[in-house]
């Protein structure tokens, strides 16, 4: 292969990865009709919250969809159930990480504690 073929190679394969790395969204916003927050054994009780409110939702969403893709395991305090018009999507959480789809993100804020804020608003 010439040097000059080669480097073409090189230049599509680059291109190929930037173009698959970038995520454009984990989470679709639109059609959510609700979030369940399953919380952790706390006090021997588990809590379930149900997040309905549009402001709530869109931040939580927006939350995950402004992280970036990290390969890390972590143990996740909160279970999230989003639930779309035809579908239910789950996200697993602790403090700044979210897994969605054995996919886990390093998120910009840790949304760990706005659930357990919208958690403690409920008790």
């Amino acid at each position: 292969m010439a040097f000059k073929e080669e480097k073409m190679l090189v230049a599509i394969m680059a291109m190929i990865l930037l173009l698959c790395s970038c995520d454009k969204s984990a989470l679709p916003k639109d059609d959510v009709e609700y979030i369940t927050i399953f919380t952790p054994m706390i006090e021997d009780q588990k809590t379930t919250v149900v997040v309905n409110d549009r402001d709530s939702i869109d931040g939580i969403i927006t939350s995950i969809n402004h992280g970036r893709s990290e390969p890390l395991k972590f143990r996740s305090d909160y279970r999230l159930e989003i639930k779309y018009k035809t579908d239910i999507k789950q996200v697993l959480v602790k403090d700044q990480y979210a897994k969605i789809d054995g996919k886990t993100f390093l998120l910009n804020e840790n949304l760990g504690a706005k659930l357990k804020s919208l958690v403690e608003k409920v008790r």
